[in-house]
């Protein structure tokens, strides 16, 4: 029998719509078993909070498994039978197929592990197209190989060539068409909406109110990857089914693609994309408003420091995730660069996305208020400021038409001012100097110290622990640990200080002012005074 999906170098009118058909039923008959499965496999094979590993499925192998899986292998057993009759065809496919048959009696009454596993490799060995499997056991194990390949391969290809045939009559054929006014837009509006809800637990409520459970039900990972699985081995069994016709013809326009359309995007295309992907950002940029800078109540059940925390990061990602798409979409001198549409609308996306970068340094500031500042915030602060830098330099570009090399130039250079200037911060030393000064005990209605995290901070840190001490603010029972984190860092600073590769300026005039001797000093926290306290020799060593 023909293949139901392959096509010869050069086709009629009725043969292409006979293709046409193929594929249609081809595609149905995936989707088929793609739902089949689903129903059969899901639920056992990939519960949910469970990752897919191999150690789970030779678990799930080794689980005795119930009947569910001989419909399943069934149904394909059934397809090759109607549509690859030559699987079955000699002594090894009878052979093959009849134990196959025995082997879903077997799962209906007992449901053994080893019979699924004979099952499955049984069922793959028919899905091998040709006879070479039939020669040896090393050309059934390439023979098989190949098909797996195949399987991600093939897919693949049947896409890409559907996309790039059957051109209109502009020159441009119907899938660039559709991608470039549809898919491109919803697809990329979709990324910047589940970065949203990522930083914004308001949206990520009335999403989850409405719809999210419903999409985290049926397209979390585990559930995707097995119909894709599925889909991919049905469509390459279909496919190969006459291994002799898997060429598709490649048609290529007979005439150039109009000017206005040369690029990744058109015009008309790009003001599409633009306009949903400000709508979706007007949303955000609204809420920020209201409620970072408008003071409008956030509803009961979140927080200020919630609300601040969870959109500092991601909108930074969806605002360099913007800026590469405008870069992509309007290179210089494109149709859609000198679109006049194309350029307002995205001077207000850009604006959008420097105001986004602006509230999330505002929420950081929030979250830093409440839960103290490190290290790392203030490098999350550097690069905001980095990247609000970059897109207010890509309206430079488009406004005074300059080159991408000198984008690229201007970034690189304003990147290398930055890290030339952290060069000569003492950053540890600021930041514990910060959480020192705003800290509950120091009479801020923020957090309480975390000692911890200033003994991590390692050596610069000893003047802000110092300076806690001596303000005698601290519980008896804190006031010790205190004096234990300082004179520890002491210790590892003259340590440090032994090794004469190890010296610096900065660290000689720390311990030149701070010694076991000064930081043993007890201040006490009811103002009685402070008493001094020789360091422990069996702790530190003789002085």
């Amino acid at each position: 029998m023909d293949a139901i999906l392959s096509t010869s170098p050069s086709q009629s009118m009725d043969q292409a719509e006979q293709t046409g058909r193929n594929h249609t039923l081809g595609l149905c008959l995936a989707l088929a078993m793609v739902f089949l499965a689903d129903i059969l496999f899901f639920e056992t094979l990939h519960p949910v909070g469970r990752c897919i590993s191999p150690l789970e499925i030779v678990s799930f192998l080794h689980r005795q498994p119930a009947w569910t899986a001989a419909p399943f292998f069934a149904a394909f057993l059934l397809i090759l039978a109607v549509y690859r009759k030559e699987s079955f065809a000699g002594l090894p496919g009878k052979l093959v197929g009849l134990g196959c048959i025995g082997l879903l009696w077997a799962m209906v009454n007992h449901g053994k592990g080893l019979a699924l596993f004979l099952l499955i490799l049984g069922s793959a060995t028919l899905a091998i197209p040709g006879s070479e499997w039939r020669k040896s056991v090393p050309a059934w194990l390439e023979q098989g190989l190949v098909f797996v390949v195949k399987m991600v391969t093939l897919p693949v290809q049947d896409i890409r060539t559907y996309v790039s045939s059957k051109p209109d009559m502009d020159g441009e054929n119907r899938g660039k068409r559709i991608f470039r006014n549809w898919v491109f837009p919803i697809v990329l509006g979709a990324l910047f909406l589940g970065l949203f809800i990522l930083a914004n637990p308001v949206i990520a409520a009335w999403i989850e109110e409405f719809a999210l459970d419903i999409i985290l039900k049926w397209f979390i990972p585990r559930r995707v990857v097995l119909w894709l699985l599925v889909a991919s081995l049905v469509w390459t069994t279909l496919r190969l089914s006459r291994p002799k016709e898997v060429e598709h013809e490649k048609l290529a326009p007979e005439d150039p693609v109009p000017a206005a359309q040369i690029g990744f995007m058109t015009p008309g295309s790009m003001v599409r994309a633009l306009v949903l992907f400000n709508a979706i950002f007007l949303v955000q940029t609204g809420m920020d408003a209201m409620y970072l800078l408008g003071g409008a109540v956030l509803p009961e059940e979140f927080t200020y420091a919630e609300y601040a925390h969870r959109g500092a990061y991601p909108l930074v990602a969806t605002a360099l995730l913007a800026g590469v798409v405008v870069l992509v979409a309007l290179k210089q001198a494109s149709p859609t660069e000198r679109s006049r549409s194309v350029r307002g609308l995205t001077y207000v996306w850009i604006a959008q996305n420097v105001f986004l970068v602006g509230t999330s340094m505002w929420r950081l500031l929030f979250y830093i208020e409440a839960y103290s500042l490190t290290c790392f915030r203030v490098a999350a602060f550097i690069w905001m400021g980095l990247v609000a830098l970059g897109l207010v330099l890509i309206v430079v570009r488009i406004i005074g038409q300059k080159s991408g090399q000198w984008l690229l130039g201007t970034n690189f250079l304003a990147l290398l001012a930055v890290l030339y200037t952290v060069c000569f911060l003492n950053v540890k030393g600021f930041v514990a100097e910060y959480n020192v000064a705003h800290c509950r005990e120091m009479g801020e209605s923020g957090y309480y110290i975390d000692l911890y995290y200033l003994q991590r901070l390692g050596p610069d840190a000893i003047p802000a622990v110092h300076r806690l001490r001596e303000a005698r603010v601290l519980s008896p029972e804190k006031a010790a640990w205190a004096k234990q984190v300082e004179e520890e860092l002491v210790a590892d600073l003259h340590a440090t200080l032994d090794n004469w590769r190890q010296w610096t300026r900065q660290r000689q005039a720390l311990a030149d002012e701070y010694t076991l001797s000064t930081v043993s000093l007890d201040f006490l926290p009811d103002g009685s005074g402070w008493s001094i306290v020789r360091p422990a020799e069996d702790r530190h060593g003789p002085q």
